[in-house]
């Protein structure tokens, strides 16, 4: 409410100037009209350079999310006057047709009504959006509570990530028992993508919580322990619970939350470009490039690798640091196998040429604005060398 008085004071200021005939207003709001063109750019030109640019930020603020129709209407009321430029014409054409003082009052009020009508209407058409439910059937993308989707574009075979809040079910029934009828490779597909949503929030650089670690990590031993059971026992009942619940947690942002980066999701970016040229399933996929973007990323995230080496994959702590991460890595490879998962682009049926794996590089250095990932920065000659390791 703050933003709101002083834009309010600010355009009562000026609506008072220009009702007086004041000559310099002109030029005053000239350089206020600049100054916020150069901010708006600014703020777009920051967001976009430093990586946090996304689809949602161009969401409005009044959205549906927590807000009644009702106080989303009166949310952009009270703004509209903020967002109405142009008081200037209201001297400019009162002074051409010779308008009295009252029909130039009328002017400034029926401008800001006609103003708040836009934007209320702008209101309406947001709170409005369609609320969605959810009957999950596999325990996988963690859609039942992340606002994270994925569209792939035929033409192109362009595969990008898209997340909004809109994307949130209003609720989701989750039933262990509809999931019991899954492929055996669609479950271990499921538990692998599970798995990575926190996999990938894990390995960062920067700040991390040590609660949300140990969040993390419990997850990960849980479903790799129950995706073993699964893999003898398909219809038992609390191993698919656990699951499950595993997969909403794991992509809800839970796992990554106080941490200073949201996260690497340089394998995921890398996978769904395989996943847009070759028909493979999204897990599979996962598994089958995150051996070589570890073997190549470790090094500049090196205590996170050994830290999961020890507290997830309860590897010998014995050795350098490196021989701990790489046993880490090696040690998760072999779970996929159990799982019947491929830890190699070859085993996932498909043979790529070079000049595949070039234009693979090449997409997802485009789609992720040039750089992606934490634990190491990945440029389009970096990725097109982990596409090449995961032959």
């Amino acid at each position: 409410m703050g933003e709101v008085g002083l834009s309010l004071f600010f355009i009562i200021l000026f609506g008072i100037m220009n009702y007086k005939g004041a000559k310099s207003v002109g030029n005053l709001q000239l350089a206020m009209v600049l100054i916020m063109c150069a901010a708006v750019v600014v703020s777009v030109i920051g967001v976009i350079a430093t990586g946090h640019f996304d689809a949602s930020n161009l969401q409005p603020a009044y959205g549906a999310e927590g807000k009644s129709l009702g106080s989303g209407f009166v949310s952009i009321l009270a703004l509209a006057p903020f967002l109405y430029v142009g008081f200037d014409c209201i001297p400019q054409a009162a002074e051409e047709y010779d308008f009295p003082p009252q029909k130039c009052k009328m002017l400034i009020i029926s401008a800001l009504i006609v103003g708040a009508l836009i934007y209320g209407a702008m209101a309406l058409v947001t709170d409005c959006v369609v609320p969605w439910q959810q009957v999950l059937t596999i325990a996988a993308t963690g859609s039942e509570m992340s606002n994270s989707s994925v569209i792939t574009k035929e033409d192109g075979w362009i595969k990008r990530g898209y997340r909004n809040d809109y994307g949130r079910p209003r609720f989701a029934i989750m039933n262990p028992e509809l999931t019991m009828t899954l492929p055996d490779y669609q479950t271990a597909c499921g538990c692998t993508d599970i798995l990575m949503h926190t996999m990938e929030r894990y390995f960062t650089n920067g700040g991390n919580m040590e609660i949300t670690d140990s969040i993390a990590e419990g997850l990960m031993r849980t479903v790799i322990e129950n995706a073993r059971i699964l893999i003898n026992d398909p219809k038992n009942y609390d191993a698919r619970a656990e699951v499950m619940w595993a997969g909403s947690l794991s992509h809800n942002g839970l796992t990554g939350c106080g941490a200073v980066v949201g996260g690497d999701f340089a394998s995921h970016a890398l996978e769904h470009e395989i996943g847009g040229l070759f028909d493979v399933a999204h897990g599979a996929g996962l598994a089958a490039i995150w051996g070589s973007w570890a073997r190549y990323v470790y090094k500049d995230c090196l205590s996170r690798f050994e830290k999961f080496a020890m507290n997830v994959m309860r590897v010998d702590p014995e050795g350098t640091a490196d021989d701990v991460a790489l046993r880490g890595i090696e040690a998760i490879e072999d779970f996929f196998r159990e799982l019947k998962m491929p830890t190699s682009i070859h085993e996932l049926g498909i043979n790529p040429t070079d000049e595949e794996l070039k234009l693979m590089a090449h997409k997802c250095s485009i789609g992720c604005k040039g750089s992606k990932g934490s634990a190491k920065v990945l440029h389009e000659e970096d990725m097109y060398k982990i596409y090449k390791a995961a032959l």
